[in-house]
């Protein structure tokens, strides 16, 4: 089907057709540490994985992750760990 066939103003068809990732963790990040407990983030992931969707997570906590991503062996997640440090040298 070419781009022009899509009715744009009915994005998320679109996005759902040509496979968008859906990106987690753009403005806050999705493993507080709450999420040890309610798990939320979690159960997404897994829906997310029911039906192969691909995932784009960004987070400075991968720790949380981490600790149940053997659930998560072969899904569509890509994991993005960013850091942020005050002195240049350990930046470096």
């Amino acid at each position: 089907m070419a781009s022009t066939d899509y009715d744009y103003t009915k994005a998320e068809e679109v996005a759902f057709k040509e496979r968008i990732p859906v990106k987690i963790g753009a403005t806050a990040d999705p493993f507080p540490i709450i999420e040890q407990k309610e798990r939320i983030t979690y159960d997404c992931l897994r829906i997310f994985d029911k039906y192969d969707y691909p995932v784009q997570i960004s987070t400075k906590n991968p720790e949380i992750f981490l600790s149940y991503a053997s659930d998560f062996i072969g899904a569509n997640i890509a994991l993005n760990v960013s850091c942020s440090f005050c002195d240049d040298d350990i930046a470096r």
